[in-house]
């Protein structure tokens, strides 16, 4: 006895040709009306078919029971256009006792594996390497090594207007002051220096100064309003766009976020609830001190965002595509930090849209 067991997405390739017959019935109408053309059928017609040798089709529903219903026992299939039967394309069903006569060979489907991204290389690289190599982050030797050596499609600076940023730092901290009725920062100081001993309220006082004239000069004579954050190189591996960044000195942000810190330690002495700061770039941009996120993004809809691949010495990230959508540097949506980035090239500035939308591009390009 020969008995069949096809598996639904199985390609099937018919070795000798078969006559059978077509039921209108359930499944089977359209295609029977396909093959009937304008001749009338009624319900339980047979409408002969021939199935010829290397006819292909492909496995869509398999319904076996056993017991009460087990004549309604088939096989669904789909042919496709041009098919070496000259039948008509569709879906059609065959009871299992036509279809344990039928002589077929599985078709081999070339299937192309997917190719492995840069997260999913570190990822594997980490499970294989040892604990000495995990420890020392050495197991990410061999995934930078083969991103250093792509070439660059695009490079240039992030950028962020940083006289923007000490105008609303400064509109922030005055709006804090007054919401605990201090009217300046000058009053800040006063005030402050009555319950702070001498020296370390000298400290605060040197600190504030210097950050204020800082942002002044920031305001009153900087040649260009846009501050770069990060280099970036874009390149493409196995198709799948990566961003390198490596950082640039931040001193005016420091400057700009030392202003924040010491006006919060002085107004938290001045009263009884605790008052929180107000938040800057370098907030958004580090975690603490100088421990560089390149651009990690969460809140409270967003727990666990995919974050960049940091190289070994933490001198730089590479940000793949998979966290474009969850990175501050990348992502389109709008969001609550309340800064522009922007993408200086040598010959154009693109906002982090036209970027995404010229990496789409040029990703296609390459795919062709």
């Amino acid at each position: 006895m020969k008995i069949f067991i096809p598996v639904v997405g199985d390609q099937l390739r018919l070795t000798h040709d078969i006559t059978t017959s077509v039921r209108f019935a359930g499944q089977n109408k359209r295609f029977a009306r396909k093959l009937a053309d304008s001749k009338q059928l009624k319900e339980g017609d047979d409408i002969e078919i021939t199935l010829r040798k290397n006819t292909q089709l492909k496995v869509e529903r398999v319904y076996v029971r056993q017991g009460p219903g087990a004549e309604f026992d088939s096989v669904t299939f789909r042919i496709g256009k041009e098919n070496a039967s000259g039948l008509p394309d569709g879906r059609f069903f065959l009871p299992i006792d036509v279809i344990n006569t039928l002589d077929v060979e599985l078709v081999q489907n070339d299937v192309q594996e997917k190719p492995e991204s840069f997260r999913v290389l570190v990822e594997r690289l980490y499970r294989e390497a040892s604990i000495e190599e995990r420890i020392n982050d050495t197991y990410l030797d061999t995934a930078f090594s083969e991103f250093d050596s792509l070439p660059s499609v695009l490079a240039g600076n992030i950028t962020v207007d940083i006289k923007q940023e000490c105008l609303r730092v400064r509109k922030a901290v005055n709006a804090m002051l007054k919401d605990n009725g201090i009217d300046s920062v000058e009053t800040l100081l006063m005030e402050a220096k009555k319950h702070i001993n001498a020296d370390k309220f000298a400290q605060f006082e040197s600190r504030l100064d210097a950050a204020n004239m800082s942002m002044q000069r920031i305001q009153e004579h900087a040649a260009t309003t846009q501050y770069p954050l990060y280099r970036f190189e874009l390149k493409f591996r196995n198709g799948e766009p990566l961003i390198a960044l490596s950082s640039y000195e931040r001193g005016f942000l420091e400057d700009i976020n030392n202003y924040v810190l010491v006006a919060h330690t002085l107004i938290n002495t001045l009263t009884e609830k605790y008052v929180h700061p107000v938040k800057t770039i370098l907030n958004l941009l580090c975690y603490t001190g100088d421990r560089d996120s390149y651009g990690r993004y969460s809140n409270k809809h967003n727990y666990s965002p995919k974050m960049v691949i940091k190289r070994k010495d933490r001198e730089g990230a590479v940000l793949p595509r998979d966290a474009f959508t969850d990175n501050v540097l990348t992502r389109t949506k709008s969001d609550d930090h309340g800064y522009v980035f922007h993408y200086e090239l040598n010959d154009r500035t693109l906002t982090v849209s036209e970027m995404r939308k010229e990496i789409n591009s040029l990703q296609k390009e390459l795919a062709q």
